[in-house]
């Protein structure tokens, strides 16, 4: 992909400078306008180039087999600040107790949502905490995802969705308005929480 990126740019780029020796009469030098123009476009076109380099290392796809590579990445986003969402099958990655102590200490500050098909001992112990604990087992239903959304409502929310792919586990980041994925995320999380809301108004009205 990345490729193909850096050849549209180049081709792109080459148009424009080819536009500049067409409208050059024919064997006279540049002018130092058109120079300048050149000059200007090789510099613009590095660093185009620069840029869509890093943008792809920085959002390429995270490539982890051993458990404790998914723990450590786990670990330093949900420190990155700001309200938590966490949509996890089993909470399965939670082992150790520098783990857990952030965990608390999220909730202790009311900016952990944890949105889990059923309720677990872990569970249990952070809601105890202040965090807002939403199951959905009466959908007998456990969904592919698995994510957690940092800075959830907030303008630089992002979020980190992790699956299986031949053996490996691949975690993919992408901020607000930047990919549908995004949205499709945060739209699941509000909507366990509704439903999880909803339960609780049934209960109350029966």
């Amino acid at each position: 992909m990345i490729i193909i990126q850096l050849v549209i740019t180049v081709c792109s780029f080459a148009s424009l400078f080819g536009l500049i020796f067409i409208l050059r009469p024919l064997g006279e030098p540049l002018t130092a306008l058109q120079g300048g123009l050149l000059g200007f476009g090789i510099c613009l076109l590095i660093a185009v180039i620069i840029l869509q380099i890093l943008n792809y290392f920085k959002t390429k796809p995270k490539s982890m087999v051993k458990e404790s590579q998914i723990r450590d990445y786990i670990y330093k986003w949900i420190s990155r600040g700001g309200r938590v969402a966490i949509l996890s099958h089993d909470m399965s990655w939670v082992r150790d107790e520098d783990m857990k102590k952030l965990l608390r200490s999220k909730a202790d500050c009311n900016e952990l949502d944890l949105c889990i098909p059923r309720e677990i001992a872990l569970s249990k112990e952070l809601q105890r905490e202040g965090a807002q604990v939403h199951t959905f087992s009466e959908l007998q239903y456990v969904p592919e995802s698995r994510f957690t959304i940092i800075n959830r409502g907030r303008m630089d929310a992002q979020v980190a969705v992790g699956r299986r792919i031949k053996g490996k586990h691949m975690i993919e980041e992408f901020s607000m308005g930047e990919h549908p994925i995004f949205s499709v995320a945060n739209d699941l999380v509000n909507l366990i929480i509704h439903f999880d809301q909803w339960k609780l108004q049934q209960g109350k009205a029966r």
